[in-house]
């Protein structure tokens, strides 16, 4: 098997210094990234590094080192300093706090979920919701669901996912947790398998960050597909530059916790004027504006 794959990815290295168009072959079965490493292990790249790295990430890890250079400050006017994030940073949205609701239902009469609203966090977490990320085991990197973020189409029963939310966890007394999250299998594997990527595609992104809070816009309000001029030509990963799975988010205030490239020059490209870089000089208070307020 091991050297089928090695053979499949010098064919991958040839068709693609050639200019050649190169698609995933079907996979006949998949439990996280652990399959992943059957075949991209220590060639072009090594899955287990990678997928933790991922674990180290804010998607991962849903924390990050809190520095004071973030700017956020405590009641009494201190600087907050150390690991922060949906992990134990308790906020009053639901499915945002890990520790108390990593698979959970809210309003049972929501029409867009005929079986009540998700809330738990794990639903859009790329993992199998086998373990919390409060506590992240050292083999957790074979459950991270590297599709939910690289293939194109996500199937499930039939039905490609839109919103990630909407993944159903079944009760399992073989997980930590006392729940997993199915992985796609049989046909639904072979059309997702079909589309991966190695750019992280647009419609990965949206499947969790449009419907974030449990429903369509709940936490932030605005859909950039729909309503951004940009969406037409770019992706989000175009604005979005990463670093080991870390992914540059710009600047961190006004609450921004989770900041993955804090002080990294990658952040400083997460700006209009990094394409639009005569934009400051065209109106005498744009200065002073730039500093305190982002154009979006």
């Amino acid at each position: 098997m091991h050297r089928l794959c090695r053979v499949s990815l010098v064919l991958l290295v040839l068709l693609l210094g050639t200019g050649g168009v190169f698609a995933h072959p079907e996979m006949t079965s998949y439990e996280g990234a652990v399959s992943c490493a059957m075949c991209h292990s220590g060639m072009m790249f090594d899955t287990e590094t990678v997928a933790r790295e991922f674990l180290e990430s804010a998607h991962g890890a849903f924390k990050v080192e809190v520095t004071e250079g973030f700017g956020i400050i405590d009641e009494d006017g201190n600087p907050v300093t150390g690991v922060y994030g949906k992990s134990n940073r308790y906020c009053g949205l639901p499915g945002t706090i890990t520790h108390i609701n990593w698979i959970g239902r809210t309003q049972r009469d929501n029409p867009g979920f005929e079986d009540g609203q998700p809330g738990g966090c794990a639903r859009c977490h790329a993992s199998d919701a086998t373990f919390k990320t409060e506590n992240i085991p050292d083999d957790a990197w074979e459950h991270v669901d590297c599709l939910l973020c690289h293939a194109e189409t996500y199937q499930v029963n039939g039905t490609e996912l839109v919103k990630a939310g909407a993944r159903q966890p079944v009760s399992d007394a073989n997980s930590p947790t006392g729940w997993r999250i199915q992985f796609p299998e049989g046909d639904d594997l072979a059309v997702t398998s079909a589309s991966i990527t190695g750019e992280v595609p647009t419609s990965s992104c949206e499947r969790c960050h449009l419907y974030a809070g449990g429903g369509y816009m709940n936490k932030r309000g605005f859909d950039w597909s729909q309503h951004d001029v940009h969406a037409n030509s770019l992706s989000c990963t175009s604005c979005h530059p990463s670093s080991d799975h870390k992914i540059a988010m710009g600047r961190t205030k006004p609450a921004c916790w989770t900041n993955d490239l804090h002080g990294d020059p990658l952040n400083e490209e997460v700006s209009c004027t990094h394409c639009h870089s005569d934009v400051q000089n065209e109106h005498p208070h744009a200065p002073a504006h730039f500093d305190r307020i982002g154009c979006e």
